[in-house]
């Protein structure tokens, strides 16, 4: 590993976690991590707590278009940057000063499910598949061109959660395949992704969080399904005054 540059890593959650500790065991750590705006260091999953373990720079609430950021990635001279778990949305600007651009990893087979949670969409939409893809980052939102994509199948029987624990192991082995190209200075090649067949989801939860009863009996189930997910709130519906609310009795 001897064609080891610079790069930065933005984001957190329990995502980034694992593919920091990834990047521990490969040997090849950022020089330069940003939480996420709200990561102070004091969670369960908070990436900046991980990075004191690591000894690794981190920048704790700094905002992703600040010039104390742009003025650090300047000094280190970074050539490169991934976004995992990221919470914030990188301005383009910043995107522009890695000469070997921004990666970021997305839990859908874009271009499907650009935007926010891609996981209780494929659900709630009925997919048989979705899977976590490795992009280069633009302006649009998840529209860069794709370097790689992992598929993972979608039962009946899954809920967000359990999707979850499908998706993200192979998100942090892909993390782990693109960190050692990296490592070993190779180009990374991609596809421009097909507008034609994408889809965008707002930050809005399907059903704006509460089942509606005018929906057919698979799009009902298939939301209960989609919102069993920490932090999610559980799919929930009223009688009269009363709100009922419907849990996965495997997550008592």
């Amino acid at each position: 590993m001897n064609n080891q540059k610079p790069y930065v890593f933005f984001g957190g959650k329990g995502f980034g976690i694992s593919c920091l500790e990834v990047a521990k065991e490969t040997g090849y750590l950022p020089s330069l991590v940003v939480g996420n705006p709200e990561d102070d260091g004091s969670g369960k999953d908070s990436l900046v707590k991980k990075c004191k373990e690591l000894g690794v720079d981190v920048l704790v609430q700094v905002p992703a278009s600040s010039d104390l950021l742009k003025s650090k990635i300047d000094e280190i001279g970074a050539h490169f940057a991934f976004s995992i778990g990221c919470s914030q949305i990188i301005p383009l600007e910043v995107i522009e000063l890695f000469s070997e651009r921004v990666i970021n990893l997305h839990p859908s087979l874009l271009p499907r499910h650009r935007g926010c949670y891609p996981l209780a969409y494929a659900i709630f939409e009925g997919d048989s598949e979705t899977g976590v893809t490795a992009h280069f980052m633009e302006k649009g939102v998840d529209s860069g061109p794709i370097i790689e994509s992992v598929l993972v199948s979608i039962s009946r029987s899954d809920t967000a959660a359990t999707l979850s624990d499908k998706i993200f192991p192979k998100g942090v082995e892909l993390f782990r395949k693109i960190l050692i190209q990296k490592s070993n200075g190779e180009e990374l090649s991609s596809t421009p992704q097909d507008d034609s067949l994408a889809s965008y989801n707002k930050k809005i939860l399907p059903g704006n969080g509460e089942i509606d009863w005018n929906w057919e009996g698979n799009q009902i189930f298939d939301f209960i399904r989609a919102m069993t997910f920490e932090p999610f709130p559980p799919a929930s519906f009223k009688i009269g005054s009363k709100e009922m609310i419907i849990v996965d009795k495997n997550l008592l």
